[in-house]
C-alpha cells in the first residue's frame, strides 16, 4: 500500500517555459535563463507538455510542437501550441500527429521549399519522415529504417535524432537504447534520403552527454549540442556540447556548461532547450501533485525509521 501511495505521488509533470534570451546570452551568462523564465500558462490538469520546438515567432503570438502526453492513456501524441506572447497563456491547441504507439521530439528541417518533421518514434525502432503539406503532416518513408537499426544493435531503440549539416553532408545523431548512456551517427548526402551508420566510428557511450536535447545551434562559429545529463536519473539536467569534429570518420565534441533546473516548481528535470532568434524555449519536470513535494519526504523518513526499526528488532 505505501508502495502504490509512493508511486502516486511521484508521478510527473512537465511543462514548457519561455525566455528572452539569445543563445550567445546564455554560453555567456546561464543565470540569465532561470532569471527570465515564464511558464506556460494552461488550464489541462489531464495531460502534460514537454519537447518543445519552434514552428513560428511573430510579435504578438509563438507557435511551438510539442510532446501531449494524457496520463489516463500514457501515451505521448504531437501539438501546436499557440501562446500569447505577452502572458504567456495559451490561445489554442491543435493535434498535429497521433499514431497507435507514442510520439514525442518534434523536430523539423526546412529544405528545397520544403518543410518536414522526424519525430521521435522510439518503441517502432525506426525514424520517420513527414511532409507538411496544407497544414496536415504528409508521411512519406523512413530516413532510418529497422533493418539499419539492427547493424547498429540488436536491441536498438532510437530516441531524440537531432540532424545537422556539415559542408553538405548530413549526419543525424541519436540515442539507440532505452539506457540514454549511449550515441550513434548516421549520416548522408540529403536531409530526404536514407541515412546509414558511421560504424567506424563505433558507439559513445556516456550517460552525461549522449542524448541530445534539441537542436544544434552556432554562436560566433562554433557549433553546438545540447544533450541530456541522465547521471542522475533521465533528464536531469542539460550539459550544451561543443563540436570539435564531426565527419564521416571523426566525432569530438566537449562539455561547456550545464543548465540545471530553472525553478522551485519545475526543480525535477529539464531535457529539451531550442532557440528562434532571441527566444529561448525549454521543458520542466515537477510533480503531478504539488502536495507530494511535502508530503514524499516525511513518508520517506519514517519508511526508513520503520525499516531501521524492523531490522534492530529481527537481530534481538
Amino acid at each position: 500500500m505505501i508502495r502504490r501511495i509512493i508511486t502516486l505521488l511521484e508521478s510527473s509533470c512537465w511543462n514548457i517555459g519561455f525566455a528572452t534570451i539569445s543563445a550567445e546570452q546564455l554560453l555567456r551568462n546561464p543565470h540569465l535563463l532561470s532569471h527570465r523564465i515564464q511558464w506556460l500558462k494552461h488550464p489541462y490538469k489531464d495531460r502534460f507538455f514537454a519537447d518543445p520546438f519552434f514552428l513560428n515567432v511573430d510579435n504578438n503570438c509563438i507557435e511551438v510542437m510539442v510532446e501531449e502526453y494524457m496520463f489516463s492513456t500514457k501515451h505521448g501524441r504531437l501539438v501546436v501550441l499557440k501562446i500569447n506572447r505577452s502572458d504567456f497563456s495559451l490561445v489554442e491547441r491543435r493535434v498535429l500527429l497521433d499514431i497507435d504507439s507514442h510520439l514525442s521530439y518534434p523536430i523539423d528541417f526546412r529544405y528545397d521549399n520544403n518543410h518536414y518533421l522526424y519525430p521521435e518514434n522510439g518503441a517502432c525502432n525506426h525514424l520517420p519522415l513527414y511532409l507538411f503539406k496544407d497544414g496536415e503532416l504528409e508521411y512519406l518513408y523512413d530516413i532510418i529504417t529497422p533493418q539499419m537499426m539492427s547493424e547498429v544493435m540488436s536491441d536498438s531503440w532510437l530516441a531524440d535524432a537531432t540532424m545537422i549539416n556539415i559542408n553538405q553532408k548530413y549526419y543525424i545523431l541519436a540515442t539507440p537504447t532505452k539506457t540514454n548512456d549511449k550515441l550513434v551517427i548516421f549520416t548522408s548526402d540529403s536531409p530526404v534520403g536514407k541515412f546509414s551508420p558511421l560504424l567506424d566510428l563505433g558507439i559513445k557511450n556516456n550517460v552525461k552527454n549522449s542524448r541530445s536535447a534539441g537542436k544544434f545551434f552556432e554562436v560566433n562559429g562554433g557549433l553546438f549540442r545540447p544533450t541530456q545529463n541522465c547521471a542522475l536519473g533521465y533528464g536531469k539536467s542539460i550539459n550544451i556540447q561543443k563540436i570539435v569534429s564531426l565527419t564521416d570518420t571523426s566525432f569530438d565534441e566537449i562539455s561547456v556548461l550545464e543548465i540545471q533546473p530553472l525553478s522551485h516548481k519545475y526543480d525535477r528535470g529539464i531535457h529539451t532547450l531550442n532557440f528562434e532568434s532571441e527566444l529561448c524555449v525549454v521543458d520542466g519536470r515537477g510533480y503531478r501533485y504539488p502536495v507530494a513535494r511535502y508530503i514524499l519526504p516525511v513518508i520517506y523518513f519514517f519508511n526508513r525509521l520503520f525499516v531501521s526499526i524492523r531490522k534492530y528488532f529481527s537481530f534481538e
